[in-house]
Order: C-alpha cells, then sequence, then structure tokens
C-alpha cells in the first residue's frame, strides 16, 4: 500500500497517524484544540518529532480540557518549560495557553470558527492566519493554516500516489 513521502514504513505511530487521522474531519472542539496545539508545536519541526511526544503533551497540557489549562498558574507553566518530554519552546507554550484562554472567554466553537475562516479564505494561508490573529490566536501563521486545512480533510494533504488520496470532505 503506498502512502504519503512523509510517512516511514517502519514507523507504527506516523502510519497509524497518516492512515487514521490525517485528512479526517474533526468535529470534537477538545480533539479540534489538540490538532491545533500540535500543528501549532510542529512549526519548524517534523511531525514525527511531534507524534512521538503526542502523550507528553495529552499530560502536560491537562488532556486538553480547556478549563483546566487556563488555570495554569505561572509555577505550572515554568514546568512546562523545563519538561524534557515536550517541545519546551516558551512562545509555543505560551501561544497554546493564550489560545486556550482565546476560546474559553470567547465561547468559541473552534469547529465552527475553522469551517467559517476556512469558507472565507479558502487556500489564502495569510488572510486566514490573520483573521486568527485578529481573533486573539497566537503562533497560528499561513504554514500552520495550511496544515490544518490539510490534516482536517478541507484540502487535499495526500500526495496523489497515496491510497488515500481523493478523499477530501
Amino acid at each position: 500500500m503506498k502512502r504519503c513521502c512523509w510517512v516511514s514504513d517502519n514507523d507504527s505511530t506516523m502510519i497509524d497517524y497518516h492512515d487514521n487521522e490525517y485528512g479526517k474531519m474533526i468535529t470534537d472542539n477538545k480533539l479540534l484544540f489538540e490538532l491545533l496545539t500540535l500543528e501549532l508545536m510542529q512549526t519548524g519541526l517534523s511531525w514525527k518529532i511531534v507524534l512521538d511526544k503526542r502523550d507528553a503533551f495529552r499530560v502536560r497540557f491537562m488532556n486538553y480540557e480547556l478549563n483546566d489549562l487556563i488555570k495554569m498558574t505561572d509555577v505550572d507553566i515554568i514546568e512546562l518549560y523545563e519538561a524534557k518530554d515536550i517541545i519546551r519552546n516558551k512562545m509555543k507554550i505560551n501561544a497554546v495557553i493564550n489560545n486556550a484562554k482565546n476560546i474559553v472567554e470567547k465561547d468559541i466553537n473552534l469547529h465552527k470558527y475553522i469551517i467559517d475562516n476556512f469558507s472565507k479564505y479558502q487556500s489564502d494561508y495569510k488572510k486566514c492566519a490573520k483573521q486568527y490573529k485578529d481573533d486573539g490566536f497566537k503562533f497560528i501563521g499561513p504554514s500552520v493554516i495550511e496544515s490544518l486545512h490539510k490534516a482536517l480533510g478541507l484540502e487535499e494533504g495526500h500526495e496523489k500516489e497515496c491510497f488515500r488520496y481523493g478523499n477530501v470532505i
């Protein structure tokens, strides 16, 4: 079975993500926030690094329970900066917490928000990222938007030779 070239044939984590998650719409806001966080964390790094740290992210970011995440203290956040099992980029960590607060404070339905912005901007990732920024999100640039759209199947992300090609919503 032919997969996208970014999937190693001997990496079960990458294969599982590619075959069962990548390119499929998620409607659950908690899972969407996890994906948004992973996409944000991936900026400048390989997807393998992020997926290998996925379980640690879940633990460190309180299983993406937004109401718990936004209650993190300065001490909790410093622990995140020092945690060796996640990506210790202060700007990215702060952005995750900011984005959680933004969603809770503005009562954003993340699924609706993502779909509405995709409908409005399609593949204009710069304008879409600017909208996210204007709406209070952090560390969500054009590359994160493009990756998010492809990961959710809003745009084709699979290579033509891949067995999953053509499954966009």
